[in-house]
């Protein structure tokens, strides 16, 4: 098992997303929050699951996609940082 840390972007990047979905659908709100934490929950067990992220092609940054969401971490040794959480639609910044 791996440690799983959140980077401050992240957790900016998941308070707004669900923020904004509170507003105009909270119910999917709700189930999108529940769903982005389990998948991350599953990664401490499962850590190479997610697929090389293709635009920067580098063994240690993975990203599971849910729905229209990147969940990109980066893995290095025991440690599992969640490096981004964004629409699918948006550049990829780290």
């Amino acid at each position: 098992m791996v440690e799983v840390r959140w980077s401050p972007n992240a957790a900016d990047d998941f308070e707004s997303i669900i923020k904004y979905y509170e507003k105009t659908a909270p119910k999917f709100a709700q189930t999108l929050a529940k769903k982005i934490i389990y998948l991350i929950e599953n990664l401490n067990q499962f850590p190479k699951i997610g697929r090389k992220v293709p635009e920067l092609g580098n063994e240690e940054i993975r990203e599971i996609v849910y729905r229209n969401f990147r969940i990109v971490y980066r893995l290095k040794e025991e440690i599992l940082e969640i490096a981004r959480i964004i629409h699918g639609s948006r550049p990829l910044t780290m």
